[in-house]
């Protein structure tokens, strides 16, 4: 049938995927997501997870605010860090 529809090949993993990641993007805990998925490990679970691209840019977005945000305030810098200020 899915060859007739000519649709690409979709397995039972794919769902498992999506269902996944989509309770993890609603925000729900990890403890219910398997549970609603039978896994019993986070390592069950972790075959499944996947990051989202605009998940990663939101990442990469964040770390960029952050060190925008310590040049304004060099004196904040995380670790204890000592910045070079320009001469």
């Amino acid at each position: 049938m899915v060859e007739r529809a000519e649709l690409p090949p979709i397995s039972l993993h794919s769902f498992r995927r999506t269902w996944e990641n989509l309770l993890r993007r609603a925000g729900v805990d990890d403890l219910v997501r398997r549970s609603l998925a039978g896994w019993r490990s986070e390592a069950a679970q972790a075959i499944y997870a996947g990051v989202a691209k605009d998940e990663r840019v939101k990442a990469v977005a964040s770390v960029l605010e952050m060190i925008e945000s310590e040049d304004q305030h060099p004196e904040s810098t995380p670790g204890g860090l000592k910045r070079k200020t320009p001469n």
